[in-house]
């Protein structure tokens, strides 16, 4: 299995082009997923192929929720490859071909589940113990308990929405450390100052760039 960030602001490998918004490359016994669609799919659609990856073979995307630096991306990826499926929250307003509403959850591929909380969806590879969101920081703190209360989960990667302060980030940390998460990915809002925060609860933590692989 890997994850690759494929849309994030902060700069990271070379080749890959820093944009705001959010997006994760998933790749599984030759199956290749996306959760979350960038800002511009112009940038999107340059990344996946900095990642080794043909737009075209792209077979789903897992939409968190609307705003527009999660979703922009997709008017390009469908364009190039209209049988690909979406799957979005029953709330969603995507107006997209083949939209798949999440209820409660689905199994989107063999052991990868799409996990669906009031207007949003978030990505749970369960062999990994990984879960991947997009949420505001104490939507978050809700997300990762009710998930740890039905799953395992080691690793959180998060596209952290809006920045509350550091003081809701130290929040954050601590109930996650109480929750027994072990590793935290931050992306899109999310600052490496914010990686101390978390390390003091004993959690492994990494602010990484755009086109970094994340080691499971």
């Amino acid at each position: 299995m890997r994850v690759v960030l494929v849309y994030d602001d902060r700069r990271g490998r070379s080749g890959f082009r820093p944009s705001w918004g959010f997006s994760c490359l998933v790749e599984l016994e030759g199956r290749r997923l996306l959760f979350d669609a960038g800002g511009r799919d112009r940038i999107l659609l340059h990344n996946l192929r900095e990642a080794g990856v043909d737009p075209s073979d792209v077979e789903l995307v897992v939409v968190s929720h609307d705003h527009d630096d999660h979703t922009g991306g997709l008017p390009g990826l469908l364009d190039g490859n209209p049988g690909i499926t979406v799957f979005a929250s029953p709330s969603s307003g995507l107006d997209v071909r083949r939209v798949n509403r999440v209820r409660n959850r689905e199994e989107v591929v063999s052991g990868v589940l799409a996990v669906e909380r009031p207007n949003n969806v978030s990505l749970l590879l369960e062999s990994e113990e990984v879960l991947l969101a997009a949420r505001e920081p104490g939507k978050l703190v809700e997300l990762v308990r009710w998930v740890c209360d039905r799953w395992e989960v080691e690793t959180v990667i998060a596209g952290f929405c809006r920045y509350p302060g550091a003081a809701r980030i130290r929040e954050v940390a601590e109930v996650l450390g109480e929750l027994g998460v072990g590793r935290v990915v931050g992306c899109h809002y999310f600052r490496p100052s914010d990686v101390r925060y978390f390390e003091r609860w004993g959690i492994e933590c990494e602010r990484p760039g755009v086109g970094e692989e994340l080691e499971l």
